[in-house]
């Protein structure tokens, strides 16, 4: 049996999970294949993560102080930050670069959308 693969597509920051190959779209509505992953198997979803108390806390206090659209506000800000992250993370492996600290900062962003995500659906 031929092994799954994955391919991830950035298109005007939305970031989506396909079989195949990684493709980021430039400024310019080109492609451009940035690398292909192979699997044995085909991905499990990922269990929902929980948010740290911290980042729960801290869209709490912004919702009570701020209100709802404001929580809107960061989940929209954080997810265009991951998108371009995303961008430059597949460029800096492809130039062999260091990546660490960029997918540190996406995985704390994706951490703060999960909190206000959840204080949205808790309160009215």
């Amino acid at each position: 049996m031929a092994p799954a693969i994955n391919k991830s597509v950035a298109i005007f920051g939305v970031v989506t999970m396909l079989p195949a190959v990684t493709i980021i779209a430039t400024d310019g509505g080109t492609a451009a294949v940035v690398s292909e992953v192979a699997s044995e198997a085909a991905p499990e979803a990922e269990p929902a993560a929980e948010s740290s108390p911290g980042a729960l806390q801290a869209m709490e206090r912004q919702f009570a102080r701020d209100g709802a659209k404001s929580l809107e506000k960061t989940i929209t800000r954080l997810t265009k930050n991951i998108a371009e992250h995303e961008g430059k993370i597949a460029e800096a492996v492809q130039r062999g670069g260091n990546t660490s600290s960029m997918e540190r900062e996406v995985r704390a962003w994706q951490e703060t959308i999960r909190a206000a995500q959840q204080v949205l659906e808790r309160k009215p």
